[in-house]
């Protein structure tokens, strides 16, 4: 992203939030994006504002567009993620990648139970109301220096893991017949964690 680029994204989060923007703004943005591209820095600011009304920061723009700069194909979603959310894991893990476009329908997934969304207001996340999540999981790893993988072993993302999966073991035991015994193929932990 180019200097006038930075300006044109803070623009857009402007809209938003109505921030003023200055000489200062622009500089220090441009410091923490330039590597990023542009249009996957401005959808982030958009899918931020989807379901946050707090001032987006650049580091939350890099977290956002890792996927994006990963330069990788977004798979499409199924049409009800609740109802089939082995096939939404194995389409994101097929993917390789955590997929913002699907960030909604694992935040809806979590919050139709309350009592599993209660634990995003647990430490270390503490969120004051899981409706503020966006449903955004970190990735499980980054390319480092040689082009290395390096895992993320953040306590924020495991924490966002676990109440996904909890989300998704509760819509596959509602989906199965009552009593009938799980088999490796509908076990919820028969298939890797796509995060």
């Amino acid at each position: 992203m180019i200097a006038s680029e930075t300006a044109l994204l803070l623009a857009v989060a402007a809209a938003f939030d109505a921030r003023t923007i200055g000489d200062a703004d622009v500089n220090a943005w441009h410091a923490a994006l330039y590597d990023l591209e542009f249009t996957a820095a401005r959808e982030a600011v958009i899918a931020h504002y989807r379901r946050n009304d707090e001032r987006i920061t650049p580091a939350q723009i890099r977290h956002l567009t890792n996927p994006y700069a990963a330069n990788k194909h977004v798979p499409p979603p199924p049409d009800n993620v609740a109802a089939n959310p082995h096939e939404w894991r194995k389409r994101v893990s097929a993917a390789g990648l955590e997929a913002p476009l699907l960030a909604d329908q694992r935040r809806d997934l979590v919050l139709r139970y309350p009592d599993i969304a209660a634990k995003l207001t647990a430490p270390p996340l503490k969120l004051a109301d899981p409706r503020q999540w966006s449903g955004f999981i970190p990735a499980g790893d980054h390319e480092g220096p040689n082009g290395a993988r390096i895992p993320n072993h953040s306590p924020l993302r495991a924490q966002l893991v676990a109440v996904f999966n909890e989300a998704c073991e509760r819509a596959d035991a509602q989906q199965s017949p009552a009593g009938a015994p799980q088999t490796a193929d509908t076990r919820p932990d028969a298939e890797p964690d796509p995060f």
